[in-house]
């Protein structure tokens, strides 16, 4: 056809063309239906393919489960022990599944700690363990390899002779293995095995990230009922270790660093409540941890501390020194205090310690100058006994009793106020006492309580005491204080605490 001139071509020829053409077409299409299309796009001979070539996959995956179980239980717990290092005892309930993947479900293991001794300590009870394999060596019942393992169900218990092999297992090189937990329990447990608290774990998993050199470690989860992100990591090259630990419903986040410069240890924590935030320097000694700091601040107000926490028996004595103390701040934020109570986080009998907090620079408090704030931690109580304010004009308050308790879902400050007055005309001068009602009197003695969760002041009694610290009594004052029901931000505003206390002093000397 290329050599074909169409300016020359006339009808005749054009004519000779066609019959050539037609002949060509026929002879080709005559090929073409020699060939059996059907045999090609049978749809019933690709599933039969299909079908084979999958029942052969699934009769590969299936020779597992032709291996002697006792056989199988011998060789996996020599293969947990040498790839993940953990000593482990797998009970002869062992099932071998295909789907999703290929793995062994066991029942019922126990993981125990070895000791030198030879003393085996039990660390987990799993109810569920799935031990997932590689393909690549099945027809090697001797020699299976374990791709990943999880473990769900299970309970794992803490204590001070486990302490070691937990370190360990997290100091040396991760198992190049996955392993993750779900749906489990932590419990931390004293030497006499009572849980101190419980970590509940829904999700964690190891990781061996070779790339960026380090080991990682994530679980998600609930630490005294309050949902935690925990995050651990090491860097292999360097050595530098970094903890993290976020419970963000109450506004609170852990950061601990571990490093090694010029050939020590150098160890940093930073917490972050609210606002405010403490950095810690800390090093340890025998039985104890010595710790402080000269750059935290509260409500970004500079604060240095020290202190100690002796580990037996455990104790903690932190002393906090702010350049200032911001006495309303402190108050208004009574709520924090009952979340960390219902979670049961600041209340437990093995939890005994001291943190005061003194300052010469009160704000926003007035009359008075200084604090000494004592909270006190005591086998499951915890008190603001001996806290005092003190002013150089008027005098002293100090809560004599000041203890939290729990009542239905809420949590109340329940205490005695004690108002040592030394100059008593500075004292009626501040609070406009009228001169019909000015009585000589040394103490005031208050009996409350405050519901940290809706704010609600109570006061149930006052008393005056005289000169002689004899009581004062009076037939009025106790309808009054009856009848009325004051909110703590009241007790904050300086210009209703006057007024309330002019009420005070007219109910209790007239009549």
């Amino acid at each position: 056809m290329k050599n074909i001139n169409l300016k020359f071509l006339n009808y005749k020829k054009i004519l000779e063309l066609i019959p050539n053409s037609f002949v060509f077409f026929k002879k080709y299409t005559k090929f073409f239906k020699n060939v059996d299309f059907k045999l090609i796009i049978n749809k019933k001979v690709i599933t039969l393919i299909i079908s084979s070539i999958f029942f052969l996959f699934v009769l590969f995956l299936s020779i597992p489960g032709l291996y002697d179980l006792g056989r199988v239980q011998k060789v996996l717990t020599e293969a947990i022990n040498k790839e993940i290092n953990l000593d482990i005892s797998l009970t002869p309930d062992i099932e071998y599944r295909i789907f999703p993947q290929p793995y062994f479900h066991v029942k019922d293991a126990k993981i125990f700690n070895n000791n030198k001794s030879g003393v085996n300590s039990e660390i987990a009870e799993i109810k569920n363990l799935k031990i997932y394999i590689k393909i690549s060596n099945f027809f090697n019942k001797d020699n299976i390899h374990i791709k990943k393992i999880g473990i769900s169900d299970a309970n794992f218990f803490i204590k001070n002779d486990t302490i070691k092999f937990i370190r360990l297992f997290f100091t040396q090189k991760f198992p190049q293995k996955n392993l993750f937990i779900k749906k489990s329990k932590l419990f931390f447990n004293d030497d006499e095995d009572k849980t101190l608290f419980i970590y509940t774990i829904n999700k964690s998993n190891f990781q061996n990230l070779t790339k960026n050199k380090s080991q990682k470690f994530v679980s998600n989860g609930e630490f005294f009922n309050l949902p935690a992100k925990f995050e651990w990591e090491k860097n292999t090259d360097s050595k530098s270790i970094i903890l993290k630990l976020n419970l963000s419903k109450i506004s609170v986040s852990f950061l601990n660093k571990i490093e090694i410069k010029n050939g020590k240890y150098e160890y940093e924590n930073n917490l972050r409540v609210l606002t405010n935030e403490f950095k810690t320097k800390y090093n340890f000694e025998e039985n104890s941890i010595k710790l402080y700091s000269n750059s935290s601040f509260i409500k970004n107000i500079p604060l240095t501390y020290n202190g100690s926490i002796n580990i037996k028996p455990f104790y903690f004595d932190i002393n906090f020194k702010p350049k200032k103390f911001d006495l309303s701040y402190f108050l208004k934020n009574t709520n924090f205090f009952n979340e960390l109570f219902l979670n049961k986080i600041l209340i437990h009998e093995n939890l005994n310690g001291l943190i005061n907090i003194k300052s010469e620079n009160l704000v926003k408090a007035k009359v008075f100058e200084k604090i000494d704030l004592f909270i006190n931690f005591k086998e499951g109580s915890l008190s603001l006994d001996n806290t005092s304010l003190s002013s150089k004009k008027i005098g002293d308050i100090v809560i004599e009793e000041g203890n939290f308790v729990e009542n239905e879902n809420s949590i109340f400050l329940l205490g005695k106020i004690l108002f040592k007055v030394n100059n008593l005309k500075e004292f009626q001068k501040y609070f406009l006492i009228p001169k019909n009602l000015r009585k000589d009197f040394k103490e005031i003695e208050i009996n409350f309580s405050l519901n940290t969760s809706n704010d609600e002041f109570k006061i149930y009694n006052i008393f005056f005491y005289d000169l002689n610290k004899k009581k004062i009594e009076s037939k009025n004052i106790g309808e009054f204080l009856t009848n009325n029901t004051i909110n703590k931000k009241d007790i904050l505003s300086p210009i209703f605490f006057r007024n309330f206390l002019i009420q005070v002093f007219s109910n209790y000397f007239v009549g």
